[in-house]
């Protein structure tokens, strides 16, 4: 998984440092879950994007929309994923500065912007900047919701197999949004329980296969292949049940936001589904739902990877403690209270370690678990681009993630290993710096550390007690 932060494209390196951390899950040993975080709706869609796109001009495309209401962008996650670009949101009036920074990062010069609803979502100023620096901006919009989702159907090359969501509500489209991505179909939108007449005319002119996710949408077109759990967050198990075998290989994706509010999982729908994985539904506080501990707690060990969209303020941290594991005894420790260290490691050739050492250095007893975030960077602190392998390469027969609990002064470590030896492809680079964002926390610490990594992969091992490598 990319482990890169938007602090390239916003010029604050460390700001965005802070955007993502790892941590297991109670549900699956092995299980690891990142938030994908800012400090805004449209600053954590920024970090969806460079989590994608690490790599400065390699979005094929832009899909922009409003980040004050969520009709247009539920039928936009799978046009992003498809085209090969990120969905971000703007306010409605004016072009937030992070999200044009983003764009004029990720966007080669000349590329494609795709603009979702007319202009009293998303001000004809927004298009100007954009045609004035050269790019091709297209609105994607229809007379309302119901037509706008249908010309986006067009603009995806008129998929038969389609999606229904209602249009009145955002939870059950924002689940349907990655699975018509994975399923190679459309989101189309319906009035509530009633059938709006641009939805009926396009179902009336594709033959294939559609599917109602949720109770309003079965209503609406009671012919259709009904996806209803007995809530909001069942349903969106119920999709993924629907569109996806459990993971089978490390490479799997689980995607995870607050089923209370739409705009971290909008930008978070095409983040997965680009990933390849589905979108699960959690509550901002409070337990986990019973239909979503159980499709976590059946994923296979040490095969998929969450990503939790949203801060702690979208998702709180008694709810990422859950889906973790974190013991109630010893609360997570947080960034504010480690220090990292370096250390040797177990070399071979062609294939340098170096031990990373966490010291708690707060006054009370903190847990970690899982696997830290990493972020090469050169000696002005800017992002390298970086790839980080849980357990990956030689590292994969080393122990899974376990619960660690430090007392004051107690220390856990993690082994880093990468090649040094050239390879076809992305060119050797070498950092002076190493970002490490702790377990689920949300800013990193910086550790000297020059490594030259051929192809900028990094493997890591679990964090284990004590500081010695493994």
């Amino acid at each position: 998984m990319v482990k890169q932060t938007v602090g390239a494209a916003a010029g604050t390196a460390l700001l965005a440092l802070g955007l993502m951390g790892v941590a297991p899950a109670s549900a699956a040993s092995g299980f690891t879950v990142s938030r994908i975080a800012g400090a805004t709706r449209d600053a954590t869609a920024v970090a969806a994007s460079v989590d994608v796109f690490p790599t400065a001009g390699s979005a094929k495309v832009v899909v922009l929309a409003s980040n004050a209401t969520f009709a247009d962008a539920l039928s936009g996650a799978p046009l992003a994923a498809a085209k090969g670009g990120p969905l971000l949101l703007t306010t409605p009036t004016s072009l937030d500065p992070l999200v044009e920074t983003e764009i004029l990062r990720v966007l080669p010069a000349g590329g494609t912007i795709d603009i979702l609803g007319g202009t009293a979502a998303v001000d004809p100023s927004v298009d100007a900047i954009f045609t004035a620096k050269g790019f091709v901006v297209q609105r994607i919009a229809g007379a309302n919701r119901f037509a706008t989702a249908v010309a986006v159907a067009a603009a995806l090359g008129n998929p038969s197999k389609v999606l229904e969501a209602t249009g009145l509500d955002f939870a059950d489209g924002l689940s349907a949004g990655a699975a018509a991505y994975h399923a190679g179909g459309a989101v189309l939108l319906t009035n509530g329980a009633f059938e709006p007449p641009e939805t009926a005319a396009y179902l009336g002119s594709h033959a294939g296969p559609h599917y109602a996710v949720g109770g309003p949408a079965q209503q609406a077109d009671p012919g259709a292949t009904p996806i209803v759990g007995s809530d909001r967050y069942a349903t969106a198990v119920d999709v993924a049940s629907t569109f996806w075998a459990a993971p089978n290989n490390q490479n799997a994706y689980v995607g995870l936001a607050s089923g209370a509010a739409f705009a971290d999982a909008l930008s978070g729908s095409a983040n997965i589904a680009s990933h390849g994985g589905p979108l699960l539904l959690v509550p901002p506080s409070g337990p986990l739902p019973t239909s979503v501990a159980s499709y976590l707690s059946a994923l296979p060990a040490v095969t998929a990877n969450g990503l939790l969209y949203g801060g702690p303020a979208a998702v709180g941290d008694d709810v990422s403690a859950e889906i973790w594991g974190e013991p109630a005894a010893a609360g997570r420790c947080h960034t504010s209270g480690l220090s990292v260290t370096t250390g040797p490691g177990n070399s071979s050739a062609g294939h340098p370690t170096t031990l990373l050492v966490l010291t708690n250095t707060s006054a009370t007893i903190c847990s970690v678990s899982g696997y830290v975030g990493l972020q090469m960077l050169d000696s002005s602190l800017h992002p390298i681009t970086t790839t980080v392998v849980p357990n990956g390469g030689m590292l994969s027969l080393l122990p899974l993630a376990t619960v660690v609990t430090l007392a004051p002064g107690q220390q856990a470590s993690t082994l880093v290993q990468w090649t040094d030896v050239p390879m076809p492809g992305p060119a050797c680079t070498t950092s002076a710096q190493l970002g490490v964002t702790p377990p689920d926390e949300t800013a990193a610490l910086t550790v000297a550390a020059a490594i030259s990594s051929c192809g900028g992969e990094l493997d890591v091992s679990a964090l284990q007690p004590g500081a010695t490598a493994p």
